[in-house]
């Protein structure tokens, strides 16, 4: 299913023209070979630009015919090579295979014009029949390249390009559909293609993919066979599993197009993320990209809220120009690297608008009162994931597996790793402290998993005991701080950790020392000694079991949400109560 809505993919992009179609691809070519009708060397064009954001000069971009697989032998390519091939020039050391080089691309040329005529197909020709690989360093001084451009032509393996009659050999329909008669015609036997389901020449390899993170920068393989263990029934490499030549190369080139998107590529722990929708509808991968990317801008997440909730009830609507539907099929492609080869992660396909109402779901139950002060509202996911590693340790990085896990729940609406659960917990045992975004991925987690009724402000109907604890601990805090108003260190940097884990043990010990903060508090303010007594009773009345002995898990997540609510009821204006 995924390599056929690539394909499907691949033929949206190339009827839009923003791939290229088979038998041809992308390469950085730095020179063109200016020839005349006669096939002699004019000049030599550079085809360089200034990249302002590399500050040097780069090679266009450009599409040309295909070139093969080099790893040993002679191999040469059609109207556009290295020197070796369209000059015969000895770049490493070995005239004579250079001489070979030179001789094999003049033959694949020869081959391929056959019968046919043109100047252009004359001009190309010519230049190889006179060409000599030993005058290549004059020749090119003579038509007015300088020693670096010989230097980069010649020693670093530029890329070149013919340019009959001072244009580019691409640029003439009759060089172009040589190539393609060419590249389509073989006598290959043909197979049933378990994607398109039609008979056609099986590939035997895949072509490689370009840009996952941490993969080997060559590129790596989606569908490889490269051992005895992998085959079966005398079957090698590819014909294992039979994809078509077309398919391989259709899939390959969608895949390696949105991998080239920068701004449309998010990445969790070692796992890139790729998304398309079905009509190649830019404006659903922005929204995404922006919703999961490392998007720090508070406005623009605020904005994102808004599109995201009139997406999840099925509303269409104009992001940047675009129009985006919460019908179209949406597509979500997690890769990692695995050695040699790419690891699918997930894959996930479904209406666009259903995987906002999903993510409009997890917001939904991360959504806690939150701090005065506090600048997101809409927590990002990158923040969220942030909190469960430790802000002091060298290496910052979130735990792979964890960030992808908490990625696929988010967009499958099921339910979220323990992992995160059980960091965080870990990080506010060690900090004895509970932040806005680590309540709300706590409220967020009791929700969903363990159908806990978490409510986003404080719940004074709430008569859970592990809730009451938490907003016990929270009283008792403020009690301490108002009899002592320049204490350095409270309660909570002392018994946080443990009044969540042995209330039994620890919390006879606090209730005892509040009483004497409360009778300091009596001689000083007595309106505020008779507002702490009666909340200090109030609860303890609620415990009227007592303090257990110990709390699970799942209890000190919501003892941790009673204290930050509790906490938080401090600070809101009296008119708001």
């Amino acid at each position: 299913m995924l390599l056929q809505s690539l394909v499907n993919y691949y033929e949206v992009l190339a009827s839009k023209g923003k791939v290229d179609k088979t038998g041809w691809f992308k390469l950085n070519v730095s020179y063109g070979l200016n020839i005349d009708e006669n096939g002699n060397l004019v000049s030599v064009i550079s085809l360089k630009h200034k990249d302002e954001s590399k500050k040097k000069e780069t090679a266009q971009n450009m599409s040309v015919p295909e070139h093969s697989k080099r790893s040993s032998g002679v191999s040469p390519n059609y109207l556009c090579d290295t020197s070796t091939y369209l000059m015969g020039c000895d770049e490493k050391g070995k005239p004579q295979r250079s001489v070979q080089c030179f001789k094999a691309c003049a033959e694949l040329h020869k081959s391929i014009f056959g019968d046919m005529k043109s100047q252009a197909i004359s001009a190309v020709l010519s230049f190889f029949e006179q060409w000599n690989p030993e005058n290549t360093v004059t020749v090119l001084s003579d038509v007015g390249c300088t020693k670096d451009i010989i230097t980069d032509i010649l020693k670093k393996g530029a890329n070149l390009i013919f340019m009959p009659l001072g244009k580019f050999a691409t640029d003439y329909n009759e060089l172009c559909m040589l190539w393609d008669e060419h590249s389509q015609k073989d006598n290959k036997e043909e197979e049933l293609c378990l994607v398109t389901g039609n008979y056609l020449p099986i590939a035997r390899t895949h072509p490689a993919i370009k840009g996952v993170y941490n993969a080997q920068a060559m590129g790596v393989s989606l569908v490889s066979f490269n051992g005895d263990a992998f085959e079966s029934y005398g079957k090698q490499q590819g014909f294992n599993s039979p994809v078509s030549e077309y398919a391989a190369f259709a899939y390959s080139t969608a895949l390696n197009y949105l991998l080239s998107k920068n701004e449309y590529v998010t990445h969790f722990g070692d796992t890139t993320v790729v998304c398309w929708t079905e009509d190649d509808n830019e404006g659903c991968q922005d929204i995404y990209a922006r919703i999961f990317g490392g998007n720090d801008n508070i406005i623009e997440q605020n904005e994102l809220a808004g599109v995201v909730k009139k997406l999840a009830s099925g509303n269409k609507v104009d992001w940047n120009g675009i129009a985006v539907n919460p019908d179209n099929q949406f597509y979500i492609l997690g890769l990692s690297p695995n050695a040699a080869r790419l690891s699918v992660r997930f894959f996930l396909q479904n209406t666009f608008g259903n995987f906002m109402k999903n993510v409009r779901e997890h917001d939904e139950r991360m959504n806690i009162i939150a701090p005065s002060f506090e600048k997101f509202i809409h927590i990002p996911v990158w923040k969220a994931l942030s909190e469960t590693v430790n802000k002091n340790s060298k290496n910052k990085s979130v735990k792979p597996k964890l960030a992808r896990d908490y990625l696929y729940s988010i967009l499958t609406n099921t339910v979220y790793p323990e992992t995160i659960f059980n960091n965080i917990m870990l990080r506010i045992n060690a900090e004895h402290n509970i932040n806005y975004t680590k309540a709300s991925l706590i409220k967020a987690h009791l929700t969903k998993n363990y159908k806990e009724d978490i409510k986003v402000t404080l719940d004074k109907e709430n008569n859970d005991c592990a809730y009451i604890l938490g907003r016990l601990f929270s009283l008792l805090e403020e009690i301490q701080s108002k009899a002592n108003p320049d204490i350095n260190s409270t309660i909570r940097d002392k018994y946080f950790t443990s009044a969540s884990s042995s209330p039994a043990t620890i919390f006879p010990i606090l209730v005892d020392l509040s009483q004497k903060h409360l009778k300091k508090i009596k001689n000083n303010n007595m309106g505020a000694y008779i507002s702490f007594d009666k909340r200090l009773t109030e609860l303890m009345i609620k415990l009227n079991e007592g303090f257990p002995s110990r709390l699970s898990l799942q209890e000190k997540g919501v003892f941790q949400i009673g204290y930050y609510h509790q906490t938080q009821e401090r600070f809101i204006p009296k008119e708001d109560k």
